[in-house]
């Protein structure tokens, strides 16, 4: 604050110099550089006569104003380097580049963050962690590859809106983590606002209105993470796709009774039809009012959400409890997050699972040097498929707490979810399995498995199986005092 007051004095700076001038040159008469003088004297407090009248009171009352916000720039200047200095000494010190508003609402979340420098400079600052948020995604991976080698062994986080990190090759580099600020979004929406609670229920309907970044990363998450059971049937309603978009999803296997409907008509002419929906999410902020309001119309029973980055409750002012947001930046991208790679954690726990498997190695076997080897060794596209895993596996958890269902129907679950996760990334069967094109040979009906490949969905290692399920247990927790606090 003090620093955006110092700028605006600063701005004037010129005002008391023609005040001044006016009063000494002009009105008084002294010669010019003579009342040159006097003039800039005033700036350091300082009359060097004792002429006086209205212009040079005036210029006498400026100049000090503007002496005051040269000051308080230097003060909040030496503050701002001493700051900086003591961040250097605590080891999750974080330097925030960013161009917006989203940005800066981070850095101020975070506990030792502070603003770099966006400019020319070609060089990193001195930090534990460096987290890049630009407006634009190119931007952001191209301010990293102009600093790339004065990074050091820090930390790099980069955050993105329109690229799949999975899909850059930056992802691969020791110590760099790219994240899509929307895919977060979206797999904290479905762990906060699942449907597991629903399963019972044989048909339900969910209506995604909008298709862009954000409706595509909440119908991504929700077809991956949405599987409870091998009967069911979840109908995913969708308006707003483009040509390209509409014949993916038109083409996606569900591996069950799930159901993919592209809606060709604009939602303005389909409200009917959305207003059937057990649950309705809207994606495109400009109209959500207008659409949550024609929906309530139409079916008071409809859970409607609307996305708000900013984090707009206007939904509490309507009768009834039905009506939420979701999308506010503060709760879906955390410090810890970021810093203590939550999103990473249990992805790196099921790739060692599998190299313990793959590697028949004893099931109570447990390194952690070799769970970051496993994991770094990784190509971008299997870092996400065992994120992928962890996002679904919390599920598995409580059916099996629950004891309804045998063993290979765990493992028949598992197999939908790992098809699901190849097909929404673009992937067919094919006899030969072949990774440059997308081909796999075991996207196939769980039945057609051999034994060997359907054991390959459970947890092999025990002592994995407990460091996963503790980390579970902690984010239900954690998911717990998050909608604790939501709703208050």
């Amino acid at each position: 604050m003090e620093d955006k007051i110092g700028r605006i004095i600063m701005r004037f700076a010129w005002v008391p110099l023609l005040l001044g001038m006016i009063g000494y040159y002009s009105v008084e008469g002294l010669p010019f550089f003579e009342a040159l003088y006097a003039t800039c004297a005033l700036y350091f407090v300082n009359p060097t006569t004792e002429v006086s009248n209205v212009w040079i009171t005036l210029a006498k009352l400026t100049a000090l104003l503007v002496a005051a916000g040269v000051v308080l720039s230097f003060l909040t200047s030496v503050y701002k380097t001493i700051d900086r200095i003591l961040m250097y000494f605590f080891n999750d010190s974080t330097a925030v580049y960013t161009d917006n508003e989203y940005g800066a609402k981070l850095e101020a979340k975070l506990k030792h963050g502070f603003y770099a420098r966006t400019d020319g400079r070609k060089k990193a600052e001195r930090a534990r962690y460096h987290l890049i948020f630009m407006n634009d995604d190119t931007k952001t991976l191209q301010f990293y590859e102009e600093r790339r080698d004065s990074f050091g062994d820090s930390i790099i986080c980069l955050l993105v809106r329109d690229m799949d990190p999975f899909l850059l090759n930056a992802i691969n580099r020791k110590g760099v983590r790219i994240i899509n600020i929307y895919e977060v979004m979206a797999r904290k929406y479905w762990r906060k606002f699942h449907l597991y609670k629903v399963r019972e229920k044989k048909d339900y309907s969910v209506s995604i209105i909008g298709y862009e970044n954000i409706g595509r990363a909440i119908f991504r998450y929700g077809y991956l993470n949405n599987i409870f059971s091998l009967d069911q049937k979840i109908v995913y309603h969708i308006w707003g796709c483009n040509d390209s978009d509409a014949a993916f999803l038109a083409s996606l296997n569900t591996m069950n009774h799930d159901v993919v409907v592209v809606h060709s008509k604009r939602w303005q002419d389909d409200l009917d039809e959305i207003s059937k929906s057990d649950r309705v999410i809207i994606t495109e902020e400009e109209h959500s009012m207008q659409i949550s309001q024609e929906v309530m119309y139409r079916n008071q029973d409809a859970e409607i959400f609307y996305f708000n980055e900013e984090g707009r409750k206007w939904g509490g002012f309507y009768v009834g409890d039905n009506l939420t947001y979701f999308g506010d930046l503060d709760e879906y991208l955390t410090e810890e997050d970021i810093k203590e790679e939550r999103l990473y954690k249990l992805g790196k726990l099921f790739n060692y699972d599998y190299s313990l498997r793959y590697g028949n190695k004893p099931e109570d076997s447990y390194d952690e040097a070799e769970i970051a080897k496993e994991w770094n060794a990784l190509p971008g596209f299997k870092k996400a498929s065992s994120m992928a895993r962890g996002d679904h596996y919390w599920i598995e958890m409580r059916i099996r707490d629950e004891g309804n269902i045998s063993e290979e129907e765990f493992w028949q679950i598992e197999h939908i979810r790992w098809s699901r996760y190849h097909y929404i990334n673009h992937w067919t069967y094919a006899p030969e399995r072949d990774n440059e094109s997308r081909k796999h040979n075991l996207l196939v009906p769980f039945d057609d498995l051999p034994l060997s490949e359907k054991e390959k969905d459970g947890v092999y290692g025990s002592v994995t199986r407990r460091e996963i399920e503790k980390l579970i247990d902690e984010d239900e927790k954690n998911m717990d005092d998050m909608i604790g606090k939501s709703s208050k």
